[in-house]
């Protein structure tokens, strides 16, 4: 894992998908997660036990500096993500408010002959980055009209469309503030579940902060 070259790739492309390495791979067979119900969970202690690991405390630390060099805020925010057969979480259609967003599966459903397994669909650079706050916001309604299924078909048809299939011992790094994604419905009959790992929100009291504290009041993200 050369964590320069993934930077310079998400730089380049948007996005770069690479093999999660070996001291990870390790730290993710303890875990287990499989008893979580469908939801949203707060994934901070477990995350950054894996996120400590050399590699990627390496590929943090190269992330960190870039932000900092182009004068970026520098926070981190992270979820544990549990998706069932028939859960509502699909189709949802979003700009990241953060810079970063790495996506670690933890558990990948693999029946065969089921196209649908909650992947990640993207168009990587749908948006520029906004320079401010009520930039972000306005680009960010720009979303709404690809939301829900007949959305993700309009989606589908645009230049640059990307629907990444994860395999297991995979992990991706994608620039969440100007990619347009979200994640297809899992016709599965076992549960996908994916860390997500949310880095550099350039307006850290703005609509992004906002969003997340509604959530926590509202206790959307439940406590592990």
């Amino acid at each position: 894992m050369n964590a320069n070259r993934i930077i310079e790739q998400t730089q380049l492309d948007g996005f770069s998908v690479f093999p999660i390495p070996g001291a990870a791979r390790q730290v993710l067979q303890e875990l287990d997660f499989k008893s979580l119900a469908t939801g949203f969970y707060d994934s901070k202690s477990m995350a950054l036990k894996l996120l400590s690991t050399d590699e990627f405390a390496g590929l943090r630390a190269g992330l960190k500096l870039e932000a900092k060099q182009r004068g970026i805020a520098w926070n981190e925010h992270g979820v544990i993500r549990v998706v069932e057969q028939h859960c509502a979480e699909k189709y949802r259609t979003h700009f990241d408010s953060h810079q970063y967003t790495l996506v670690v599966p933890l558990s990948i459903p693999s029946e065969e002959g089921v196209k649908y397994r909650g992947q990640l669909y993207m168009v990587p650079k749908a948006r520029r980055e906004p320079l401010n706050d009520f930039r972000n916001l306005i680009t960010k309604s720009y979303s709404f009209l690809y939301r829900g299924k007949k959305g993700f078909c309009r989606l589908e048809k645009k230049r640059g469309f990307r629907f990444v299939d994860l395999k297991e011992g995979e992990a991706l790094l994608f620039k969440g503030i100007t990619a347009l994604h979200g994640n297809v419905q899992n016709d599965s009959m076992n549960k996908r579940i994916t860390m997500l790992w949310h880095m550099a929100d350039p307006f850290p009291s703005g609509a992004g902060s906002l969003v997340r504290s509604f959530r926590s009041k509202l206790r959307m993200r439940k406590n592990l």
